[in-house]
Order: structure tokens, then sequence, then C-alpha cells
């Protein structure tokens, strides 16, 4: 979920990390992802997490795809190490951004996959 660490309202978005095994109680983990790349303008903003299979390896692999705040591009993000059963690293591989918002797009560009 998006959380500011530095205030209580809208402003230098992260994304934060937990989980659960019964939706009832939750482990809090370290935040997954912060705006620490160019790319990053605003702030980590709206996305999705989707599971693909690698075609080399045949393993399936979780991604976060998440738009940025200025509405600027579309971000891909993997887990370092995807053998952690917390996946509590995640990366942003060197090709991001993975798309480019068109400048004839004038509104919103967000919510990817």
């Amino acid at each position: 979920f998006q959380y500011n660490p530095n205030d209580f309202k809208w402003g230098d978005m992260h994304w934060y990390h937990m989980r659960s095994s019964d939706l009832v109680h939750w482990e809090h983990l370290p935040v997954a992802l912060a705006p620490d790349q160019p790319y990053d303008c605003g702030g980590i903003f709206s996305g999705s997490a989707t599971i693909v299979r690698n075609q080399t390896t045949g393993a399936d692999v979780p991604i976060l795809q998440y738009s940025v705040a200025c509405g600027k591009a579309v971000i891909n993000a993997v887990p370092a190490d995807v053998t952690d059963p917390k996946l509590e690293k995640w990366v942003k591989p060197g090709y991001n951004p993975i798309i480019n918002v068109p400048k004839e797009i004038t509104g919103g560009f967000r919510d990817p996959t």
C-alpha cells in the first residue's frame, strides 16, 4: 500500500510491505519500493503485482508494476531473491521505465496490468 514515511499526509510516496497467513494477524516488513530513481518523479503511485513465467527457467516470478505520481512512466520491480519467502527486497531492473507515457496523453496514466 502507499505510504509516506515522512508525514501522515500525501507526499514522498513509497510502497509499504506487510504479509499475513490469515488476514487477521500481520507482519510488518521493510518498505518494498522507494522513489530512488529519476523516473520515480513524484513518488511510487498506483500499481499491481503479476505472476509471470520465466521462459528460460520455467519458474513463476512475481513482478511489481507501478506508475509514478508525475504520470510520466510505468516501471517494473522484481524480487532481489526469488527464494526469499517474504520477498523483502525488490530491485528495479536497468531496462526501466518499461513504458514512457506518450506525449498525446494529458490525463492520468496509471494502474498497469
